[in-house]
């Protein structure tokens, strides 16, 4: 039997066999009501747009008869531009079993039309030709199960009772001769009778449009005989051909499954990649299909498979990172064995582990960034509308959507690790695996990392292959194996040097979770050191040691900190400049012959104001002035004030070349004037207040300092 696009009803019409099985090894039936309603919603959605074309094709007829030709072009039309398709399935043919069709791949979704037909063929009173293409002559069903015998003979009856007694009868099938006990205890009859449950309330219901005529004729699927290698390559150039997309991940499958040498291994995997698609399927949402989902996942596998190579600048490589997936020569890289590991490792990490980490960040104080912010669902999810999601056009036009490389570096690296315990049979620390992710998610927010993300990704992998392979397996033994410097900052190497040397997890948990909390704050920029070197003269020191004085200074500045910087006021702004001059270089003004500077706007300049030393001095200051004062925390805004006054009254005591700051703390005005806080600068006597961020953008004044001295304050 060729490959190629099929209706149900040609496929199940077809000369070359008589009935459709589904083998021993299959898994069972065990479509949920969720699965059934949303194929049914489908249905429902694809059939009321094939009614709206329907109505819109015009066909002239210019001789009396050609209506029947004129009815035949409008059923061809809709084919084309209506057709609901469910897929990829895949079977084979058996020379010892002539007659049979083994399916291997589908068997949820057709066991589902199955039913399906079933219940709108009574519905419709079209018994008689469900019988003619559904039941052999011998009364057996067309679609078979042989995953046990019990499914089968259920399956036979449960049919022939519905076509004699009518789809309300069910409610009595539980009282028939023919109904075991043992049947109650049958996966797959339990879930037959619920999926039959589903559909006959939604087909009786008012929101079913779609009829027997659609079911059989217009819903259709690409068949791939998985014994015949060469029907991959037919099959794709019969798409190609036809103008058709056939999705990257079914040519991965074909290629895959091909490869496999006995027809065991075959059915196992042809159930296995039904299950993989199940997964994505129920995460699938608003989006049309799971398609989308499942070849992001199998991109991920694949960049994974590259970085082995260690060569960032493979054109596959580049083009796997920028959301292209290519199914040609992929055997050469992954097997479907790999796909199976790696996606144990997924349904870990967003299933078993997600619920676990839970109780890991219940542990802490949990005032860092918690695990569903530092790996996201959306990921898996590939929503179109997600902020999580970069795309391209593809060359039919389409919308393909994938996961940024920065994302993907804290992703593949935690789903190698996983992958690699799972892999060897070792045991996985749930406390280690949170940690690993911590590690990333923050290091991944580092400048260096993103400027060299193709290369930090095939490092990032490389790392959790040498963790795993280590003793420890704890991300502080990172400092014992030779990595890229990038991946491990002398800050980095400091903190995990002090993590290891805290025997008691207790204690460890509390310094992680403060100075977690540190990182994640908007202002750190994912690092310790700003507050550290409030704390300690020399930030490296902290990789001996900790006291407890030192921790609980820690804790108070960085409550101060983040207190006072969680709105950033031009009362603020006044307070640190009494400390001194903080401002900041922000470009030159030639108009003006003078340069730039901002007392801080937005985000990127305080950080550039708090990583320069003599900068971020005036805030160090004005932060001590906090803690060794102990101020209420909830009186900020009345000591900054109190600050300010303070400088006012003594500005005169103050160095000559500081007395510009009293134009800007005596008041609001010149801070609020400088609605981007930037002055062009040419000395203390000459300063210039911006409207807008630069001259030539805005008004301008010069402030007057000429006889500021010697006037009355």
């Amino acid at each position: 039997m060729k490959a190629g696009k099929y209706t149900i009803s040609d496929f199940y019409s077809h000369r070359n066999f008589e009935q459709i099985i589904v083998p021993e090894i299959q898994r069972d039936y065990v479509w949920t009501d969720v699965q059934v309603h949303g194929l049914l919603l489908d249905l429902n959605k694809q059939f009321i747009e094939y009614g709206v074309k329907k109505n819109k094709i015009k066909v002239a007829i210019r001789e009396e008869g050609d209506s029947n030709l004129q009815s035949q072009f409008i059923e061809f039309k809709l084919r084309q531009d209506s057709s609901y398709n469910i897929g990829f399935i895949y079977a084979y043919q058996d020379d010892e079993y002539p007659g049979y069709m083994f399916l291997i791949d589908g068997q949820q979704r057709f066991t589902t039309l199955y039913l399906l037909l079933l219940a709108i063929a009574v519905k419709e009173a079209k018994q008689s030709d469900f019988i003619k293409k559904y039941i052999l002559t011998n009364g057996k069903n067309r679609l078979d199960y042989k995953v046990r015998n019990s499914a089968s003979d259920f399956l036979a009856h449960f049919t022939d009772y519905v076509l004699k007694n009518g789809i309300d009868a069910v409610d009595n099938v539980k009282k028939q001769y023919w109904y075991f006990s043992d049947y109650k205890q049958d996966v797959t009859i339990k879930h037959i009778q619920e999926a039959f449950n589903v559909i006959t309330s939604f087909v009786k219901s008012s929101d079913c449009k779609f009829n027997y005529h659609y079911l059989n004729n217009f819903i259709e699927f690409w068949y791939f005989d998985t014994n015949i290698s060469e029907q991959g390559e037919e099959l794709y150039i019969f798409m190609n051909a036809r103008g058709e997309a056939v999705q990257e991940n079914e040519n991965i499958k074909a290629n895959l499954l091909s490869k496999l040498t006995t027809s065991s291994d075959k059915e196992y995997y042809g159930e296995k990649w039904e299950e993989w698609q199940d997964f994505f399927w129920q995460l699938k949402g608003a989006n049309f299909n799971s398609d989308g989902s499942f070849n992001e996942f199998l991109r991920w596998l694949l960049i994974i498979k590259y970085s082995e190579r260690r060569d960032a600048t493979d054109p596959f490589y580049l083009n796997l990172l920028e959301g292209k997936l290519l199914s040609a020569g992929i055997e050469e890289l992954l097997t479907i064995q790999d796909i199976e590991k790696y996606f144990q490792a997924l349904q870990y990490l967003f299933n078993q582990f997600s619920q676990k980490a839970v109780q890991i960040q219940a542990n802490y104080n949990s005032t860092f960034h918690l695990f569903n912010q530092m790996i996201l669902l959306e990921w898996l999810k590939r929503g179109q509308k997600s902020k999580s999601y970069l795309s391209y056009k593809n060359s039919k036009g389409e919308t393909i959507y994938y996961i940024s490389q920065i994302n993907l570096f804290k992703l593949l690296p935690v789903l190698q690790f996983i992958k690699c315990h799972l892999e060897r049979g070792q045991i996985i620390d749930d406390n280690n695996l949170y940690r690993f992710i911590r590690y990333f998610y923050n290091i991944s927010r580092f400048d260096n990392i993103g400027k060299a993300v193709r290369e930090s990704i095939i490092n990032g992998i490389e790392l959790a292959n040498e963790l795993c392979n280590h003793s420890d397996r704890d991300i502080t033994a990172i400092n014992e194996i030779s990595i890229s410097k990038t991946l491990l900052t002398a800050e980095e190497s400091n903190k995990l040097k002090l993590y290891k040397s805290l025997t008691d997890n207790v204690e460890r948990m509390k310094i992680e979770n403060v100075f977690w909390n540190c990182e994640d704050y908007v202002y750190s920029n994912s690092s310790i050191n700003f507050i550290l070197s409030c704390v300690l003269s020399d930030v490296n020191s902290v990789a001996n040691g900790l006291s407890n004085s030192e921790y609980g200074l820690f804790l108070k500045y960085n409550d101060y900190f983040q207190a006072l910087f969680n709105s950033i006021t031009d009362t603020l702004r006044q307070a640190i400049l009494t400390f001194g001059d903080y401002t900041m270089w922000d470009g030159s003004t030639p108009s003006l012959g003078g340069t730039r500077f901002t007392f801080g706007n937005n985000r990127i300049q305080w950080l550039g104001i708090l990583e320069q030393r003599d900068k971020s001095r005036p805030v160090k200051l004005l932060l001590s002035h906090f803690v060794s004062n102990s101020i209420d925390i909830n009186y900020l805004e009345t000591e900054l004030l109190k600050i300010i006054n303070d400088f006012n009254k003594n500005i005169m005591k103050m160095p000559v070349e500081n007395w510009w700051f009293y134009e800007f703390t005596k008041d609001k005005i010149a801070l609020e004037y400088c609605s981007k806080k930037n002055i062009c600068w040419i000395d203390n006597k000459n300063i210039y207040l911006l409207m807008q961020e630069k001259a030539t953008d805005g008004t301008y004044k010069k402030l007057d300092l000429t006889n500021f001295p010697t006037r009355p304050i």
